[in-house]
């Protein structure tokens, strides 16, 4: 009865239904290997952008949070930070080149996320680039993200 038929699975371009309106594409199918809707992926990547504006700043704050929370892992960057005192090393070049650099990583994973074979290289990558470090453990990249005590 004049009812529109929705695109069917096969039809991904947006080709007109029966009643002559364009469908819109139906989303892409979500890859299993990334625990995120497509929405939340988006959402990730639309809310990078307002960081992005200013990457370094943030990078550098986020550190010294970090540092503040969880003073044992200063312990890893003693030789890198040369003993800076904590209440000094928002000014410290060193913190702010290597805050740049993990932002600047993030930057390339976030803008990845819509090619999982390159996102998930490239985390490996930094995972092996860390194994080494003495005293370093995986959970301390989660320290960033969550608030947990170890």
């Amino acid at each position: 009865m004049g009812c529109a038929t929705s695109a069917s699975p096969g039809n991904r371009s947006g080709a007109q239904s029966t009643n002559g309106s364009v469908d819109a594409p139906l989303p892409e199918p979500v890859d299993p290997r990334l625990p995120l809707t497509a929405r939340q992926r988006f959402s990730i990547q639309k809310s990078w952008k307002a960081i992005a504006r200013n990457m370094e700043t943030t990078g550098v704050t986020m550190f010294v949070k970090l540092f503040l929370q969880h003073e044992e892992l200063l312990a890893v960057f003693k030789k890198k930070f040369k003993d800076v005192p904590v209440d000094q090393l928002a000014k410290s070049p060193e913190l702010e080149n290597h805050a740049s650099q993990v932002m600047s990583t993030l930057d390339e994973a976030i803008h990845s996320l819509n090619n999982l074979n390159f996102f998930f290289e490239l985390l490996y990558t930094i995972g092996v680039t860390h194994r080494d470090i003495a005293g370093f453990r995986p959970e301390y990249f989660w320290a960033s993200a969550l608030d947990n005590s170890w």
